[in-house]
């Protein structure tokens, strides 16, 4: 749960492959239908549809406990990011900062979005020969 916190991009509709493929495939928590229900319910509800998905696994699985825990391992990596982004937005207004600290961020984030489909064909050639 954490990895995929810290990695999730794409919303729902990215997270929902993410769940697909853990909590469905791999820890068979849920079955793929008992997952549609649960994303169909979620997206009905105001607010963030994903977040109140893995939530409902949680305490389909160990009750509120269960569901709190998921809850905060879910948000806490966007929290820490966004609360420690916001001293440095603080710090942009009282000094001058150096904008060379931003310069390797575009190909990094091309870099990443051309390693997904890579890894995803990866993976997909060894289930091909694993057949």
């Amino acid at each position: 749960m954490f990895l995929h916190s810290i990695t999730a991009f794409g919303g729902p509709q990215g997270h929902l492959g993410m769940m697909m493929k853990t909590f469905v495939e791999r820890r068979r928590d849920v079955t793929k239908e008992e997952l549609m229900e649960y994303v169909s319910f979620c997206q009905m509800l105001p607010g963030a549809s994903s977040t109140q998905t893995l939530t409902l696994i949680g305490y389909k699985r160990g009750g509120v406990p269960l569901a709190v825990i998921t809850l905060l391992i879910w948000i806490a990596p966007a929290c820490i990011l966004m609360g420690s982004l916001s001293f440095l937005v603080a710090e942009i207004g009282t000094t001058e900062l150096q904008t060379s600290i931003f310069q390797f961020i575009q190909p990094w984030r091309s870099g990443f979005l051309l390693m997904l489909p890579l890894r995803h064909l990866r993976f997909q050639y060894i289930i091909l020969l694993l057949k």
